[in-house]
């Protein structure tokens, strides 16, 4: 008898930008926070999916109960850093 093993599957992509929160209305926009710029759309990371999210880190950040992560990226307006 021969078993072919099945093909592994690839990893699900997750567009975390497709997500909403009541989080998001509490995250600096464009020029909201002085000396701050939002470079891309925010993303919203769901509580199901926040240990596979943030790797080893997750099930201590998913010990929190948090509803959910929502993550922006901002560099400097004068160019000299970024914060996330």
């Amino acid at each position: 008898m021969v078993r072919i093993a099945p093909k592994p599957q690839q990893p699900v992509e997750v567009n975390y930008t497709a997500f909403d929160s009541p989080s998001l209305q509490f995250l600096p926009r464009q020029q909201e926070a002085p000396g701050w710029k939002l470079e891309t759309d925010p993303m919203v990371v769901p509580k199901e999916h926040i240990v596979h999210y943030l790797g080893p880190e997750g099930p201590v950040f998913a010990g929190y109960q948090a509803l959910d992560d929502t993550v922006g990226k901002y560099s400097a307006t004068n160019g000299s850093g970024f914060a996330t």
